[in-house]
């Protein structure tokens, strides 16, 4: 062992012996014929994943809210009718949780129908059995609800507080505190180029 250039551990020992998790399985690599356990490619694919995420939740709360910029004198209509900032917040709150259950339908659609296709592309024998656990599920059902209410709720509650005059006249008035639209949009736009050069560097360092 010496005479190939192996390095002792701490104790001494140039050849060890342990056990490997099994939900480690998936993530092992050899080098130098030393066993490795990295995670650090996958941990990346769902920071891309979530990024992306994020940016179709800025572009829903931006169209959300330019869509309601029509519908303000129906608005001011149901509030000199009575309708209260909590009827009208859940009313399009549940129009756009309508839309994300669709989006979501649609998406299992799709996804169910590239699933060979992406087996045989990356040479993975990943399936929705994978996901078939109780807990994993769980997470994902409260990660669903947290990001309608959020994407969902924040345009509904600027809809909601308008005041009735200013509704039936059928303008929207931004004040300074809603400014958050413009700083989503500045990380909307940071994140696509941080993306889209991520990207072009990978592609350019694989053809060479």
């Amino acid at each position: 062992m010496q005479r190939d250039g192996a390095q002792a551990n701490e104790n001494g020992d140039y050849r060890q012996i342990k056990l490997l998790s099994f939900v480690d399985r998936s993530f092992v690599s050899v080098e130098n014929k030393v066993v490795k356990v990295s995670k650090s490619l996958e941990y990346l694919i769902l920071g891309i994943a979530l990024l992306i995420l994020f940016i179709a939740s800025v572009n829903f709360i931006n169209m959300s809210i330019a869509k309601g910029a029509q519908r303000l004198r129906e608005i001011g209509m149901r509030k000199t009718l009575g309708a209260g900032k909590g009827q009208l917040f859940f009313q399009f709150w549940g129009e756009s949780l309508l839309v994300f259950i669709i989006s979501v339908c649609l998406g299992g659609a799709v996804a169910v129908l590239l699933l060979k296709p992406f087996q045989e592309i990356f040479r993975t024998e990943a399936s929705f059995t994978n996901i078939a656990n109780p807990a994993l599920i769980f997470g994902l059902v409260l990660s669903f609800l947290i990001i309608t209410f959020i994407a969902g709720g924040y345009p509904a509650y600027l809809m909601s507080k308008l005041n009735t005059l200013q509704a039936l006249k059928g303008k929207l008035k931004v004040n300074s505190r809603n400014n958050v639209r413009n700083v989503l949009m500045v990380m909307q736009f940071s994140i696509a180029i941080l993306l889209i050069s991520g990207i072009m560097e990978s592609t350019r360092f694989y053809a060479f």
